[in-house]
């Protein structure tokens, strides 16, 4: 068989692995490499291939896209702030916390004692509510 169809005969068989419960795992990546005669450090490679090459079908920013594009605004709001645009800068650092996460809205517990308040309904309604929430104490 020639080389590249065992790169390709290797590379399905790792996307099958892939596509299975448990995936390619520490489990299952030694067996790979001795049924193809390569390393597992090989499979491991295959692997990364196969999820980049799936990332750019899905377009789903991979991390190395991601540093890069990161790396891209960090330029662009330090020639900004370098050409005094101010808004521009705040308008980068804004872009780069929704995208890192630092903007996500903090966890908010509520705890809830005391009673009910019925406002707003009539004395039937209210009544009605009550009896349906039962005595809850």
């Amino acid at each position: 068989m020639a080389k590249a169809a065992q790169i390709v005969e290797r590379q399905r068989a790792v996307a099958r692995a892939m596509a299975k419960p448990g995936g390619v795992s520490f489990h299952n990546v030694d067996a790979l490499a001795k049924e193809h005669g390569v390393s597992p450090k090989t499979i491991w490679a295959d692997q990364k291939a196969i999820r980049a090459q799936w990332a750019t079908e899905e377009d789903i920013p991979t991390p190395v896209r991601l540093r890069e594009w990161r790396a891209e605004v960090d330029t662009a709001i330090a020639e900004a702030r370098a050409d005094g645009a101010h808004s521009s800068v705040l308008s980068g650092l804004a872009l780069r916390a929704k995208v890192t996460g630092l903007e996500a809205p903090a966890k908010s517990e509520v705890k809830h004692t005391g009673g009910v308040s019925f406002s707003g309904l009539s004395d039937e309604q209210a009544a009605a509510l009550a009896e349906a929430l039962g005595d809850v104490e």
